[in-house]
């Protein structure tokens, strides 16, 4: 089956630049000739536009920090800027106006105008369009280290199938305009149409892997099995738990707020009883009370089902009391059952919590 992957409709200035001459090639035909192809190149610069040395040119209006290894043949054009410790190998043509950061390291690559690599990327055996933006840490990967036949697979044309391209060293041919994200990581092989974007973190070959949206759980996720796709690894996801429905946290709210509506009734009570006051037999004594209702109510605010019961049958013990030394009316009656019915919800919410959790993370 042939393969349908044209230099010129990935990049558009293609024909238009020096490399012309070699615009029938297939992308991954294009690197292994680096060297070559930049040597003849080289032949035909302007001496009064670049400063040559030996296979090393770069034009009059490039800067090259102080650190940066330039090995030829290499061709850098108007404009660039090369940071210290960059490395740049293997035969490379960098149009004008691109950025090569530092701890970059640049492999038998072209690279068209506008360029950036930010710093710390590789790109070995690849085309670079114009405009093209890689971020911190983002790499294009050649070579199948991992696999007994290393040769390299790419897709003919959209959707098409996989294709063997015949070579064991090809990284990507990416389109103008394409923003690569921080760390992502490019598989051998990916031809990546103009102005596409890869998210910070992703990896890919046909296509770009976005991090998704899911529910993460304890248990350990493989990543694919075809034998194209990037080498496999074993990742454990940390245990988070989807968000609990609001309801749940209605029931436990109405209890910790009647536990704080307790405590200060409670402590108002003692505080007149203390200026002289005599006020339902309240005394000092009581301040244990109001101690004990807001531990109770802070462990229900926390979630915990201990508190929560024990809230409730501090409540309905201390009315028991009450009732025996007759000190409920009708009015506290209708109190008591509405408080009484705050801490049954606080009950069945933090029950309805935990169960929530452990149905959600196995």
């Amino acid at each position: 089956m042939p393969h349908h992957v044209e230099l010129a409709s990935h990049v558009a200035g293609f024909a238009a630049s020096p490399l012309a001459p070699w615009a029938d090639l297939l992308p991954w035909e294009l690197p292994p000739r680096a060297p070559e192809i930049v040597r003849r190149l080289l032949a035909g610069l302007p001496a009064g536009d670049y400063a040559i040395d030996g296979e090393v040119a770069i034009h009059r209006s490039a800067t090259v920090e102080p650190g940066a290894v330039l090995k030829g043949p290499l061709i850098l054009g108007p404009g660039c800027f090369v940071a210290a410790g960059a490395y740049l190998r293997g035969g490379n043509w960098v149009d004008a106006r691109c950025s090569i950061g530092p701890g970059v390291e640049l492999k038998s690559s072209f690279v068209f105008a506008g360029t950036a690599l930010a710093h710390f990327n590789f790109v070995g055996d690849s085309v670079l369009g114009a405009g093209v933006n890689m971020e911190a840490g983002s790499i294009v990967c050649n070579h199948r280290n991992e696999r007994a036949d290393k040769q390299v697979f790419v897709r003919s044309g959209e959707g098409g199938a996989l294709q063997g391209t015949g070579c064991e060293k090809f990284g990507a041919l990416v389109g103008d305009g394409v923003r690569i994200g921080a760390n992502a990581v490019i598989a051998p092989g990916r031809c990546w149409r103009r102005a596409a974007s890869s998210p910070r973190g992703a990896g890919g070959r046909g296509t770009a892997w976005p991090i998704k949206s899911r529910p993460q759980t304890g248990r350990k996720r493989t990543m694919s099995d075809d034998r194209f796709a990037p080498p496999t690894a074993e990742v454990s996801m940390p245990d988070v738990a989807p968000p609990v429905p609001a309801a749940i946290h209605k029931k436990i709210r109405l209890a910790w707020s009647a536990g704080l509506v307790s405590a200060a009734v409670t402590l108002i009570f003692v505080l007149v009883a203390v200026s002289g006051t005599s006020l339902l037999g309240f005394g000092l004594a009581q301040l244990l009370d109001v101690a004990v209702i807001l531990g109770l109510s802070f462990g229900i605010y926390k979630k915990s089902r201990v508190c929560a019961v024990l809230m409730l049958i501090y409540f309905v013990y201390s009315k028991f009391l009450m009732m025996r030394s007759g000190g409920i009316s009708g009015g506290n009656v209708f109190t008591s059952l509405l408080f009484l019915y705050f801490y049954v919800q606080g009950v069945i919410g933090t029950f309805a919590y935990h169960k929530h959790l452990r149905q959600a993370v196995p």
